[in-house]
């Protein structure tokens, strides 16, 4: 699953989510891939300066992930998460639109996601 939310086109920012629940797929690329489509809809679409997202400390798959589509590891809220009784970081990471290679880092240019548009319905 990918997602955004907190869309600010004032302030040309966004805040992105992705999960991959089935843990037979995960070390694939599954990730790393959409996180890069979604980034290049992102940018290519609303004109933002900026996408964000967060992690825990303890999640080192998602940090390379974000870290393998060109983002950069800005700050950490210490111990502010709370994972099977154990206190880790609240990482977060960010891109600049100038950071992005265009087709996203080590992405190609054909790569195309198709986004419904809110309400319509999907097939």
């Amino acid at each position: 699953m990918a997602d955004y939310r907190d869309l600010d086109p004032y302030a040309g920012t966004v805040t992105v989510g992705i999960t991959i629940g089935d843990r037979t797929r995960w070390g694939r690329g599954h990730g790393s891939d959409a996180l890069r489509l979604l980034v290049g809809h992102l940018f290519g679409s609303f004109g933002l300066h900026r996408i964000e997202l967060d992690t825990w400390s303890g999640n080192t798959r998602a940090a390379r992930a974000f870290t393998k589509a060109g983002f950069r590891e800005e700050g950490r809220r210490r111990g502010a998460m709370l994972a099977a009784g154990e206190r880790y970081d609240s990482v977060l990471f960010g891109l600049l639109r100038e950071e992005w290679g265009g087709a996203g880092v080590g992405g190609s240019s054909s790569a195309r996601i198709t986004v419904p548009a809110p309400g319509s319905a999907s097939t």
